[in-house]
Protein backbone atom coordinates (compact mmCIF):
# COMPACT_ATOMS: atom_id res chain seq x y z
CA UNK A 1 0.00 0.00 0.00
CA UNK A 2 0.97 3.60 0.41
CA UNK A 3 3.18 2.67 3.36
CA UNK A 4 5.55 0.81 1.02
CA UNK A 5 5.80 3.85 -1.24
CA UNK A 6 6.38 6.08 1.68
CA UNK A 7 9.26 4.00 2.98
CA UNK A 8 11.01 4.49 -0.30
CA UNK A 9 12.06 7.94 0.96
CA UNK A 10 11.09 11.46 0.10
CA UNK A 11 12.42 11.22 -3.44
CA UNK A 12 10.51 8.03 -4.11
CA UNK A 13 7.25 9.45 -2.74
CA UNK A 14 7.55 12.55 -4.88
CA UNK A 15 8.23 10.45 -7.96
CA UNK A 16 5.19 8.29 -7.27
CA UNK A 17 3.09 11.41 -6.75
CA UNK A 18 4.29 12.87 -10.05
CA UNK A 19 3.45 9.63 -11.84
CA UNK A 20 -0.03 9.54 -10.43
CA UNK A 21 -0.73 13.22 -11.18
CA UNK A 22 1.16 13.56 -14.44
CA UNK A 23 -2.01 13.81 -16.46
CA UNK A 24 -3.45 16.56 -14.25
CA UNK A 25 -0.21 18.56 -14.26
CA UNK A 26 -0.18 18.56 -18.03
CA UNK A 27 -3.80 19.76 -18.08
CA UNK A 28 -3.00 22.59 -15.61
CA UNK A 29 -0.01 23.77 -17.63
CA UNK A 30 -2.06 23.75 -20.80
CA UNK A 31 -4.74 25.79 -19.08
CA UNK A 32 -2.19 28.37 -17.90
CA UNK A 33 -0.69 28.77 -21.35
CA UNK A 34 -4.08 28.85 -23.03
CA UNK A 35 -5.44 31.30 -20.46
CA UNK A 36 -2.53 33.69 -20.96
CA UNK A 37 -2.85 33.49 -24.70
CA UNK A 38 -6.58 33.99 -24.53
CA UNK A 39 -6.09 37.07 -22.36
CA UNK A 40 -3.61 38.56 -24.84
CA UNK A 41 -5.97 37.85 -27.69
CA UNK A 42 -9.05 39.25 -25.99
CA UNK A 43 -7.14 42.32 -24.83
CA UNK A 44 -6.16 43.12 -28.40
CA UNK A 45 -9.62 42.26 -29.71
CA UNK A 46 -11.31 44.61 -27.26
CA UNK A 47 -9.38 47.52 -28.72
CA UNK A 48 -10.85 46.78 -32.14
CA UNK A 49 -13.53 44.28 -32.92
CA UNK A 50 -15.43 43.96 -29.65
CA UNK A 51 -15.84 47.76 -29.33
CA UNK A 52 -18.29 47.62 -32.19
CA UNK A 53 -20.69 45.67 -30.03
CA UNK A 54 -20.39 47.80 -26.83
CA UNK A 55 -19.22 51.31 -27.87
CA UNK A 56 -21.15 54.47 -26.92
CA UNK A 57 -21.34 57.39 -29.33
CA UNK A 58 -22.68 60.91 -29.28
CA UNK A 59 -23.33 63.63 -31.84
CA UNK A 60 -21.64 67.02 -31.89
CA UNK A 61 -24.57 69.34 -31.22
CA UNK A 62 -25.26 73.00 -30.66
CA UNK A 63 -26.63 74.13 -27.35
CA UNK A 64 -26.13 76.19 -24.21
CA UNK A 65 -23.55 75.68 -21.49
CA UNK A 66 -23.89 77.53 -18.26
CA UNK A 67 -20.69 77.53 -16.25
CA UNK A 68 -21.26 78.04 -12.55
CA UNK A 69 -19.86 77.20 -9.14
CA UNK A 70 -22.11 76.46 -6.20
CA UNK A 71 -21.84 75.84 -2.50
CA UNK A 72 -24.09 75.39 0.52
CA UNK A 73 -23.85 76.82 4.02
CA UNK A 74 -25.86 78.80 6.57
CA UNK A 75 -26.97 82.41 6.22
CA UNK A 76 -25.39 84.88 8.58
CA UNK A 77 -26.39 88.53 9.19
CA UNK A 78 -23.87 91.15 8.12
CA UNK A 79 -24.52 93.28 11.19
CA UNK A 80 -24.69 91.75 14.64
CA UNK A 81 -24.03 93.34 18.00
CA UNK A 82 -23.95 91.81 21.44
CA UNK A 83 -25.95 93.73 24.04
CA UNK A 84 -23.88 93.82 27.22
CA UNK A 85 -23.19 95.94 30.29
CA UNK A 86 -20.39 98.45 29.61
CA UNK A 87 -19.19 98.26 33.22
CA UNK A 88 -20.23 97.24 36.71
CA UNK A 89 -23.61 98.78 37.45
CA UNK A 90 -27.12 98.15 38.74
CA UNK A 91 -30.09 97.48 36.46
CA UNK A 92 -32.58 100.33 36.80
CA UNK A 93 -34.90 99.36 33.95
CA UNK A 94 -35.00 96.57 31.35
CA UNK A 95 -37.23 96.49 28.27
CA UNK A 96 -36.27 93.12 26.79
CA UNK A 97 -37.94 89.79 26.10
CA UNK A 98 -36.33 86.60 24.84
CA UNK A 99 -37.13 87.33 21.17
CA UNK A 100 -38.36 90.68 19.90
CA UNK A 101 -38.15 93.11 17.00
CA UNK A 102 -36.32 96.37 17.73
CA UNK A 103 -35.90 99.73 16.05
CA UNK A 104 -32.72 101.77 16.02
CA UNK A 105 -32.58 103.94 19.15
CA UNK A 106 -35.03 101.89 21.21
CA UNK A 107 -34.00 101.92 24.90
CA UNK A 108 -33.29 98.31 25.82
CA UNK A 109 -31.65 98.57 29.26
CA UNK A 110 -31.06 101.44 31.72
CA UNK A 111 -28.21 100.99 34.21
CA UNK A 112 -27.02 103.22 37.04
CA UNK A 113 -23.62 103.57 38.72
CA UNK A 114 -23.13 105.49 41.97
CA UNK A 115 -19.38 105.50 41.40
CA UNK A 116 -19.72 107.14 38.01
CA UNK A 117 -22.15 109.74 39.28
CA UNK A 118 -19.83 110.65 42.16
CA UNK A 119 -16.82 110.88 39.87
CA UNK A 120 -18.75 113.15 37.53
CA UNK A 121 -19.71 115.55 40.34
CA UNK A 122 -16.10 115.84 41.48
CA UNK A 123 -14.85 116.30 37.94
CA UNK A 124 -17.34 119.07 37.20
CA UNK A 125 -16.38 120.93 40.39
CA UNK A 126 -12.70 120.72 39.44
CA UNK A 127 -13.48 121.96 35.95
CA UNK A 128 -15.38 124.98 37.32
CA UNK A 129 -12.36 125.91 39.47
CA UNK A 130 -9.99 125.58 36.53
CA UNK A 131 -12.33 127.67 34.38
CA UNK A 132 -12.36 130.51 36.93
CA UNK A 133 -8.56 130.41 37.19
CA UNK A 134 -8.16 130.37 33.43
CA UNK A 135 -10.53 133.33 33.02
CA UNK A 136 -8.60 135.23 35.69
CA UNK A 137 -5.29 134.69 33.88
CA UNK A 138 -6.97 135.77 30.64
CA UNK A 139 -8.13 138.99 32.36
CA UNK A 140 -4.59 139.60 33.57
CA UNK A 141 -3.26 139.17 30.07
CA UNK A 142 -5.79 141.71 28.83
CA UNK A 143 -4.53 144.12 31.52
CA UNK A 144 -1.01 144.07 30.12
CA UNK A 145 -2.23 146.93 27.96
CA UNK A 146 -4.08 149.39 30.20
CA UNK A 147 -6.73 151.47 28.43
CA UNK A 148 -9.11 154.20 29.55
CA UNK A 149 -12.57 152.88 30.44
CA UNK A 150 -14.39 156.17 29.65
CA UNK A 151 -13.93 159.58 28.16
CA UNK A 152 -12.58 162.11 30.65
CA UNK A 153 -9.65 163.64 32.44
CA UNK A 154 -7.04 161.26 33.82
CA UNK A 155 -5.30 161.64 37.10
CA UNK A 156 -2.29 159.30 37.55
CA UNK A 157 -1.37 157.76 40.88
CA UNK A 158 1.45 159.43 42.77
CA UNK A 159 4.93 158.24 41.74
CA UNK A 160 3.71 156.30 38.70
CA UNK A 161 6.30 156.14 35.93
CA UNK A 162 7.98 153.69 33.49
CA UNK A 163 9.99 150.97 35.24
CA UNK A 164 7.85 150.98 38.37
CA UNK A 165 6.92 147.50 39.72
CA UNK A 166 3.19 146.94 40.26
CA UNK A 167 1.05 144.32 41.86
CA UNK A 168 -2.25 143.44 40.21
CA UNK A 169 -4.28 145.56 42.71
CA UNK A 170 -2.13 148.69 42.35
CA UNK A 171 -3.93 151.90 41.29
CA UNK A 172 -2.70 153.47 38.07
CA UNK A 173 -5.04 156.48 38.26
CA UNK A 174 -8.59 157.73 37.78
CA UNK A 175 -10.51 158.99 34.78
CA UNK A 176 -13.28 161.52 35.41
CA UNK A 177 -16.03 162.38 32.98
CA UNK A 178 -16.00 166.23 33.11
CA UNK A 179 -18.70 166.72 30.49
CA UNK A 180 -21.29 166.67 33.27
CA UNK A 181 -21.08 167.83 36.87
CA UNK A 182 -23.33 166.89 39.76
CA UNK A 183 -24.12 168.46 43.09
CA UNK A 184 -26.36 167.52 46.03
CA UNK A 185 -28.23 170.39 47.74
CA UNK A 186 -30.55 170.22 50.82
CA UNK A 187 -34.07 171.77 50.57
CA UNK A 188 -36.92 172.06 53.03
CA UNK A 189 -38.93 168.89 52.92
CA UNK A 190 -42.18 170.71 52.13
CA UNK A 191 -40.47 172.39 49.17
CA UNK A 192 -38.61 169.31 47.92
CA UNK A 193 -41.80 167.31 47.92
CA UNK A 194 -43.08 169.61 45.18
CA UNK A 195 -40.05 168.92 42.91
CA UNK A 196 -40.06 166.50 40.02
CA UNK A 197 -37.20 164.85 38.14
CA UNK A 198 -36.22 167.07 35.24
CA UNK A 199 -37.29 170.31 36.93
CA UNK A 200 -34.99 173.21 36.13
CA UNK A 201 -32.62 174.43 38.85
CA UNK A 202 -30.78 177.74 38.83
CA UNK A 203 -27.30 177.21 40.19
CA UNK A 204 -25.23 180.08 41.53
CA UNK A 205 -21.49 179.50 41.59
CA UNK A 206 -19.88 180.91 44.70
CA UNK A 207 -17.21 183.57 44.14
CA UNK A 208 -18.24 183.82 40.48
CA UNK A 209 -20.90 186.23 39.43
CA UNK A 210 -22.62 183.69 37.17
CA UNK A 211 -25.42 181.19 37.21
CA UNK A 212 -25.88 177.89 35.41
CA UNK A 213 -29.01 175.90 34.67
CA UNK A 214 -29.22 172.37 35.90
CA UNK A 215 -31.89 169.68 36.26
CA UNK A 216 -33.24 167.66 39.12
CA UNK A 217 -32.10 164.04 38.67
CA UNK A 218 -33.25 162.55 41.99
CA UNK A 219 -35.02 163.46 45.24
CA UNK A 220 -34.10 161.91 48.56
CA UNK A 221 -36.61 159.96 50.65
CA UNK A 222 -35.10 160.25 54.10
CA UNK A 223 -35.47 163.72 55.77
CA UNK A 224 -32.62 165.12 57.87
CA UNK A 225 -33.00 167.78 60.60
CA UNK A 226 -30.95 170.95 60.71
CA UNK A 227 -29.91 173.02 63.70
CA UNK A 228 -33.11 175.07 63.50
CA UNK A 229 -35.33 172.06 63.68
CA UNK A 230 -36.22 172.07 60.01
CA UNK A 231 -36.58 168.81 58.10
CA UNK A 232 -34.48 168.72 54.96
CA UNK A 233 -34.36 166.43 51.86
CA UNK A 234 -31.27 166.04 49.63
CA UNK A 235 -31.86 166.80 45.94
CA UNK A 236 -29.31 165.69 43.28
CA UNK A 237 -28.81 168.11 40.41
CA UNK A 238 -26.90 167.61 37.15
CA UNK A 239 -25.45 170.41 35.05
CA UNK A 240 -23.84 170.24 31.60
CA UNK A 241 -20.24 171.51 31.68
CA UNK A 242 -19.59 174.21 29.12
CA UNK A 243 -15.89 174.25 30.05
CA UNK A 244 -16.42 177.16 32.45
CA UNK A 245 -16.83 174.94 35.48
CA UNK A 246 -14.86 172.27 37.21
CA UNK A 247 -15.21 169.93 40.10
CA UNK A 248 -14.74 171.49 43.53
CA UNK A 249 -16.68 174.69 42.95
CA UNK A 250 -19.27 175.68 45.60
CA UNK A 251 -22.84 176.34 44.39
CA UNK A 252 -26.34 177.04 45.70
CA UNK A 253 -29.63 176.41 43.97
CA UNK A 254 -33.14 177.73 43.43
CA UNK A 255 -36.20 175.88 42.14
CA UNK A 256 -39.46 177.54 41.10
CA UNK A 257 -42.57 175.92 42.62
CA UNK A 258 -46.29 176.61 42.54
CA UNK A 259 -46.06 178.51 45.80
CA UNK A 260 -42.91 180.52 45.00
CA UNK A 261 -39.17 179.89 44.84
CA UNK A 262 -37.48 177.27 46.96
CA UNK A 263 -33.83 177.90 47.88
CA UNK A 264 -31.29 175.37 49.10
CA UNK A 265 -30.48 175.72 52.77
CA UNK A 266 -26.80 174.96 52.26
CA UNK A 267 -24.28 175.09 49.44
CA UNK A 268 -22.87 172.03 47.80
CA UNK A 269 -19.69 171.09 45.90
CA UNK A 270 -19.67 170.30 42.17
CA UNK A 271 -18.27 166.88 41.35
CA UNK A 272 -17.67 164.93 38.15
CA UNK A 273 -20.70 162.86 37.15
CA UNK A 274 -18.54 159.69 36.68
CA UNK A 275 -15.13 158.82 38.02
CA UNK A 276 -13.53 155.41 37.32
CA UNK A 277 -10.45 153.99 39.02
CA UNK A 278 -7.87 152.31 36.80
CA UNK A 279 -6.16 149.35 38.50
CA UNK A 280 -3.15 147.46 37.15
CA UNK A 281 -5.02 144.12 37.02
CA UNK A 282 -1.73 142.24 36.60
CA UNK A 283 1.55 142.19 38.39
CA UNK A 284 4.56 143.36 36.42
CA UNK A 285 6.68 146.32 35.43
CA UNK A 286 5.44 149.45 33.70
CA UNK A 287 7.13 149.20 30.35
CA UNK A 288 5.44 152.19 28.75
CA UNK A 289 3.38 155.16 30.10
CA UNK A 290 1.59 157.20 27.43
CA UNK A 291 -0.25 159.96 29.42
CA UNK A 292 0.23 162.41 32.25
CA UNK A 293 -2.18 163.69 34.87
CA UNK A 294 -4.74 166.17 33.60
CA UNK A 295 -4.78 164.81 30.04
CA UNK A 296 -8.17 164.30 28.45
CA UNK A 297 -8.44 160.69 27.24
CA UNK A 298 -10.94 158.78 25.11
CA UNK A 299 -12.53 155.49 26.08
CA UNK A 300 -10.23 152.64 24.89
CA UNK A 301 -7.15 154.87 24.65
CA UNK A 302 -3.88 153.15 25.66
CA UNK A 303 -2.69 154.43 28.99
CA UNK A 304 0.21 152.11 29.87
CA UNK A 305 1.94 148.83 28.90
CA UNK A 306 2.89 146.35 31.64
CA UNK A 307 5.44 143.57 31.15
CA UNK A 308 5.01 140.11 32.74
CA UNK A 309 7.29 137.44 31.14
CA UNK A 310 5.68 134.41 32.83
CA UNK A 311 2.01 135.05 32.27
CA UNK A 312 1.84 133.41 28.81
CA UNK A 313 3.21 130.16 30.20
CA UNK A 314 0.84 130.42 33.15
CA UNK A 315 -2.05 130.66 30.73
CA UNK A 316 -0.89 127.75 28.57
CA UNK A 317 -0.36 125.49 31.59
CA UNK A 318 -3.74 126.34 33.01
CA UNK A 319 -5.38 125.85 29.60
CA UNK A 320 -3.79 122.39 29.35
CA UNK A 321 -5.13 121.43 32.76
CA UNK A 322 -8.54 122.72 31.82
CA UNK A 323 -8.60 120.81 28.51
CA UNK A 324 -7.49 117.60 30.19
CA UNK A 325 -10.20 117.94 32.78
CA UNK A 326 -12.75 118.57 30.04
CA UNK A 327 -11.63 115.35 28.33
CA UNK A 328 -12.07 113.50 31.61
CA UNK A 329 -15.59 114.83 31.90
CA UNK A 330 -16.32 113.90 28.29
CA UNK A 331 -15.12 110.37 29.00
CA UNK A 332 -17.24 110.16 32.13
CA UNK A 333 -20.22 111.46 30.21
CA UNK A 334 -19.74 108.83 27.51
CA UNK A 335 -19.63 106.17 30.22
CA UNK A 336 -22.79 107.54 31.78
CA UNK A 337 -24.50 107.70 28.38
CA UNK A 338 -23.45 104.10 27.72
CA UNK A 339 -25.43 103.02 30.79
CA UNK A 340 -28.53 103.66 28.70
CA UNK A 341 -28.23 100.80 26.21
CA UNK A 342 -30.07 101.38 22.93
CA UNK A 343 -30.72 99.25 19.85
CA UNK A 344 -27.85 99.96 17.42
CA UNK A 345 -30.02 99.38 14.33
CA UNK A 346 -33.33 97.93 13.17
CA UNK A 347 -33.40 94.17 13.60
CA UNK A 348 -34.19 91.27 15.88
CA UNK A 349 -33.12 90.90 19.51
CA UNK A 350 -32.67 87.42 20.91
CA UNK A 351 -30.98 85.88 23.93
CA UNK A 352 -30.08 82.92 21.68
CA UNK A 353 -27.23 84.95 20.22
CA UNK A 354 -25.38 84.59 23.54
CA UNK A 355 -26.90 81.45 25.07
CA UNK A 356 -29.09 78.99 23.17
CA UNK A 357 -29.70 76.74 26.16
CA UNK A 358 -30.80 79.25 28.76
CA UNK A 359 -32.80 82.49 28.77
CA UNK A 360 -30.32 84.83 30.48
CA UNK A 361 -33.04 87.45 31.07
CA UNK A 362 -34.60 85.37 33.84
CA UNK A 363 -31.81 86.44 36.19
CA UNK A 364 -31.50 90.02 34.94
CA UNK A 365 -34.19 92.10 36.63
CA UNK A 366 -34.29 95.69 37.99
CA UNK A 367 -32.08 96.03 41.07
CA UNK A 368 -29.68 93.30 39.94
CA UNK A 369 -25.99 94.19 40.10
CA UNK A 370 -24.16 93.25 36.90
CA UNK A 371 -20.48 93.15 36.12
CA UNK A 372 -18.77 94.56 33.09
CA UNK A 373 -19.56 92.60 29.88
CA UNK A 374 -22.61 90.87 31.34
CA UNK A 375 -24.52 89.79 28.23
CA UNK A 376 -28.24 90.40 27.79
CA UNK A 377 -28.47 88.99 24.24
CA UNK A 378 -27.75 90.24 20.75
CA UNK A 379 -29.30 92.28 17.97
CA UNK A 380 -28.98 91.17 14.33
CA UNK A 381 -29.95 93.17 11.27
CA UNK A 382 -31.95 91.18 8.75
CA UNK A 383 -31.54 93.72 5.94
CA UNK A 384 -28.48 92.03 4.48
CA UNK A 385 -27.23 88.46 4.92
CA UNK A 386 -24.01 86.73 3.96
CA UNK A 387 -23.45 83.21 2.69
CA UNK A 388 -19.96 81.75 2.93
CA UNK A 389 -19.25 79.01 0.40
CA UNK A 390 -16.10 77.08 -0.49
CA UNK A 391 -14.81 76.79 -4.05
CA UNK A 392 -12.19 74.50 -5.54
CA UNK A 393 -8.81 76.01 -6.34
CA UNK A 394 -9.41 75.23 -10.04
CA UNK A 395 -12.53 77.42 -10.04
CA UNK A 396 -10.98 80.28 -8.05
CA UNK A 397 -9.42 82.18 -11.01
CA UNK A 398 -12.88 82.51 -12.59
CA UNK A 399 -14.53 84.11 -9.54
CA UNK A 400 -14.42 87.89 -9.12
CA UNK A 401 -16.09 90.28 -6.72
CA UNK A 402 -19.27 91.74 -8.14
CA UNK A 403 -20.38 88.52 -9.84
CA UNK A 404 -24.08 87.71 -9.67
CA UNK A 405 -25.20 84.83 -7.48
CA UNK A 406 -28.51 82.99 -7.45
CA UNK A 407 -29.34 81.96 -3.90
CA UNK A 408 -31.94 79.33 -3.08
CA UNK A 409 -33.07 78.52 0.44
CA UNK A 410 -34.24 75.07 1.45
CA UNK A 411 -37.12 76.36 3.53
CA UNK A 412 -38.32 78.97 1.01
CA UNK A 413 -39.66 77.02 -1.94
CA UNK A 414 -39.92 78.29 -5.53
CA UNK A 415 -38.05 81.50 -4.84
CA UNK A 416 -34.58 82.65 -5.79
CA UNK A 417 -32.79 85.53 -4.05
CA UNK A 418 -30.25 87.69 -5.81
CA UNK A 419 -26.78 87.93 -4.33
CA UNK A 420 -23.37 89.26 -5.19
CA UNK A 421 -19.81 88.08 -4.57
CA UNK A 422 -18.35 90.62 -2.13
CA UNK A 423 -15.21 88.86 -0.93
CA UNK A 424 -12.82 86.23 -2.30
CA UNK A 425 -10.29 84.75 0.10
CA UNK A 426 -6.62 84.54 -0.86
CA UNK A 427 -5.81 81.93 1.79
CA UNK A 428 -6.93 78.37 1.11
CA UNK A 429 -7.72 75.34 3.27
CA UNK A 430 -6.50 71.93 2.11
CA UNK A 431 -8.67 68.88 2.72
CA UNK A 432 -7.80 65.41 1.37
CA UNK A 433 -5.30 66.93 -1.04
CA UNK A 434 -7.77 69.49 -2.47
CA UNK A 435 -7.47 73.18 -1.65
CA UNK A 436 -10.64 75.21 -1.13
CA UNK A 437 -11.08 78.96 -0.84
CA UNK A 438 -13.83 80.84 0.98
CA UNK A 439 -16.08 83.12 -1.05
CA UNK A 440 -18.51 85.48 0.69
CA UNK A 441 -21.84 86.17 -1.00
CA UNK A 442 -23.95 89.12 0.15
CA UNK A 443 -27.70 88.63 -0.17
CA UNK A 444 -30.35 91.32 0.03
CA UNK A 445 -33.11 90.25 2.35
CA UNK A 446 -36.43 91.87 1.43
CA UNK A 447 -38.34 89.21 3.31
CA UNK A 448 -38.35 85.57 4.25
CA UNK A 449 -34.70 84.97 5.19
CA UNK A 450 -33.75 84.17 8.76
CA UNK A 451 -30.49 83.80 10.63
CA UNK A 452 -29.02 80.29 10.25
CA UNK A 453 -31.15 79.12 7.31
CA UNK A 454 -29.43 76.65 4.97
CA UNK A 455 -28.93 78.18 1.51
CA UNK A 456 -27.16 77.31 -1.71
CA UNK A 457 -25.39 79.96 -3.75
CA UNK A 458 -24.78 79.43 -7.46
CA UNK A 459 -22.13 81.78 -8.85
CA UNK A 460 -22.72 82.33 -12.55
CA UNK A 461 -19.32 82.41 -14.26
CA UNK A 462 -20.27 82.13 -17.94
CA UNK A 463 -23.37 81.44 -20.00
CA UNK A 464 -22.78 80.61 -23.68
CA UNK A 465 -25.57 79.86 -26.14
CA UNK A 466 -25.61 78.20 -29.60
CA UNK A 467 -22.16 76.66 -29.23
CA UNK A 468 -20.75 73.29 -30.39
CA UNK A 469 -20.55 70.81 -27.53
CA UNK A 470 -20.00 67.14 -26.74
CA UNK A 471 -20.38 65.02 -23.60
CA UNK A 472 -17.53 65.59 -21.20
CA UNK A 473 -16.77 61.82 -21.17
CA UNK A 474 -15.91 61.91 -24.89
CA UNK A 475 -12.99 64.30 -24.30
CA UNK A 476 -9.52 62.83 -23.87
CA UNK A 477 -6.39 64.66 -22.83
CA UNK A 478 -2.75 63.86 -23.35
CA UNK A 479 0.34 66.03 -22.88
CA UNK A 480 -1.70 69.18 -22.42
CA UNK A 481 -3.73 68.69 -25.60
CA UNK A 482 -7.32 67.55 -26.10
CA UNK A 483 -8.55 64.77 -28.40
CA UNK A 484 -11.71 62.97 -29.42
CA UNK A 485 -12.26 59.69 -31.21
CA UNK A 486 -14.22 60.37 -34.43
CA UNK A 487 -16.46 57.75 -36.01
CA UNK A 488 -16.82 58.51 -39.68
CA UNK A 489 -19.94 57.86 -41.71
CA UNK A 490 -18.27 54.91 -43.44
CA UNK A 491 -17.66 53.18 -40.10
CA UNK A 492 -13.96 53.99 -39.91
CA UNK A 493 -12.38 55.69 -36.90
CA UNK A 494 -10.00 58.56 -36.30
CA UNK A 495 -8.48 57.54 -32.99
CA UNK A 496 -6.86 60.83 -31.87
CA UNK A 497 -8.53 63.84 -33.46
CA UNK A 498 -7.20 67.01 -31.83
CA UNK A 499 -9.72 69.67 -30.75
CA UNK A 500 -9.72 72.92 -28.79
CA UNK A 501 -12.15 73.51 -25.95
CA UNK A 502 -13.90 76.41 -24.26
CA UNK A 503 -16.05 76.38 -21.16
CA UNK A 504 -17.44 73.26 -19.59
CA UNK A 505 -20.23 72.19 -17.29
CA UNK A 506 -20.59 69.03 -15.23
CA UNK A 507 -21.85 67.11 -18.29
CA UNK A 508 -20.75 68.92 -21.47
CA UNK A 509 -17.76 70.74 -22.86
CA UNK A 510 -17.59 73.41 -25.55
CA UNK A 511 -15.55 72.57 -28.68
CA UNK A 512 -14.21 75.76 -30.25
CA UNK A 513 -12.17 74.13 -33.03
CA UNK A 514 -11.76 70.69 -34.63
CA UNK A 515 -15.29 69.34 -35.19
CA UNK A 516 -18.51 70.31 -36.91
CA UNK A 517 -22.11 69.93 -35.94
CA UNK A 518 -23.46 66.43 -36.58
CA UNK A 519 -20.15 64.54 -36.40
CA UNK A 520 -20.08 61.40 -34.27
CA UNK A 521 -17.66 61.00 -31.38
CA UNK A 522 -16.98 57.81 -29.45
CA UNK A 523 -17.24 57.74 -25.66
CA UNK A 524 -14.47 55.41 -24.42
CA UNK A 525 -15.44 52.44 -22.22
CA UNK A 526 -12.82 51.23 -19.78
CA UNK A 527 -13.01 47.72 -18.28
CA UNK A 528 -10.79 46.67 -15.42
CA UNK A 529 -9.74 43.16 -14.33
CA UNK A 530 -8.63 42.02 -10.94
CA UNK A 531 -4.91 42.30 -10.36
CA UNK A 532 -3.05 39.28 -8.93
CA UNK A 533 -0.05 40.06 -6.79
CA UNK A 534 3.38 38.42 -7.18
CA UNK A 535 2.95 36.68 -3.81
CA UNK A 536 -0.26 35.07 -5.05
CA UNK A 537 1.58 33.84 -8.17
CA UNK A 538 4.37 32.38 -6.03
CA UNK A 539 1.88 30.60 -3.78
CA UNK A 540 0.21 29.05 -6.84
CA UNK A 541 3.56 27.78 -8.12
CA UNK A 542 4.27 26.18 -4.76
CA UNK A 543 0.94 24.43 -4.94
CA UNK A 544 1.96 23.00 -8.32
CA UNK A 545 5.28 21.80 -6.96
CA UNK A 546 4.15 20.52 -3.58
CA UNK A 547 0.68 19.29 -4.56
CA UNK A 548 -1.40 17.71 -1.78
CA UNK A 549 -0.27 20.08 0.95
CA UNK A 550 -3.64 21.79 1.11
CA UNK A 551 -5.78 18.76 0.27
CA UNK A 552 -6.12 16.42 -2.68
CA UNK A 553 -7.21 17.25 -6.16
CA UNK A 554 -8.20 14.36 -8.40
CA UNK A 555 -5.22 12.06 -8.24
CA UNK A 556 -3.67 13.70 -5.17
CA UNK A 557 -3.66 17.59 -5.22
CA UNK A 558 -5.88 20.72 -4.98
CA UNK A 559 -5.57 24.34 -6.24
CA UNK A 560 -7.21 27.55 -4.99
CA UNK A 561 -10.08 27.85 -7.51
CA UNK A 562 -10.16 31.67 -7.48
CA UNK A 563 -6.43 31.87 -7.98
CA UNK A 564 -6.51 29.29 -10.71
CA UNK A 565 -9.21 31.21 -12.56
CA UNK A 566 -7.28 34.46 -12.26
CA UNK A 567 -4.07 32.82 -13.34
CA UNK A 568 -5.78 31.41 -16.39
CA UNK A 569 -7.25 34.84 -17.26
CA UNK A 570 -4.01 36.77 -17.38
CA UNK A 571 -1.01 35.16 -15.79
CA UNK A 572 -1.38 37.20 -12.58
CA UNK A 573 -0.69 40.83 -13.69
CA UNK A 574 -4.07 42.27 -14.65
CA UNK A 575 -4.62 46.06 -15.09
CA UNK A 576 -6.84 48.17 -17.31
CA UNK A 577 -8.03 46.36 -20.42
CA UNK A 578 -8.91 47.85 -23.75
CA UNK A 579 -5.50 49.14 -24.73
CA UNK A 580 -4.01 49.78 -21.30
CA UNK A 581 -2.96 47.79 -18.25
CA UNK A 582 -0.05 45.53 -17.34
CA UNK A 583 0.69 42.02 -18.53
CA UNK A 584 0.99 39.03 -16.16
CA UNK A 585 4.09 37.67 -14.49
CA UNK A 586 6.94 37.81 -16.87
CA UNK A 587 4.90 39.94 -19.26
CA UNK A 588 5.41 43.72 -18.83
CA UNK A 589 3.46 46.75 -20.04
CA UNK A 590 1.43 46.16 -23.17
Amino acid sequence: MDMTDNRGGLGGGRMNWLKRNKRWLLIALVLVVCGGGTWLYLGQREASGSSKDTELTAKVTKGTIKSSVSGTSQLQPVETKTIQAPQEAVIEKINLTKNMDVKEGDVLVVLTSATLNNNMSKAQATLATLKAELDDIADQMNSLQTVSPINGVITLASGLDAGVELNRKAKIGTVSDNTKLVVTLPFLMEDAQQFHEGDSVELTIDSFMMTKSGKVTSIGKDPKPDLKGNRLLDVEITVENDATMDAGLKVTGKVATSTGTAESKKEGTLAYSQTVNILAGVSGTIEQLNVKSGDYVQAGQLIAVIANPSINNDYLNKKTSYDQQQLSIDTLQEQLDALTIKAPFDGVFSTDFVNQRFNVLTSLVPGTKVTSATQFGGVASMKTMTLGIQVDELDLPNIKTGMSVNVSVDSVKNKTFKGEVTQVSTVGTTTNGVTYYDVVVTVSNPDGLKYGMTATGEILIQNKENILMIPLEALQTRAGKYYVKIKNDDGTYEEQHEVKIGIRSKTNVEITEGVTEGQTVVIPIQTKTQTMSSSDVQRLREQFQQGGQNGQMPGGGQFDPAMMQQFQQGGGGGGTRGGGGSAGTGGGQR
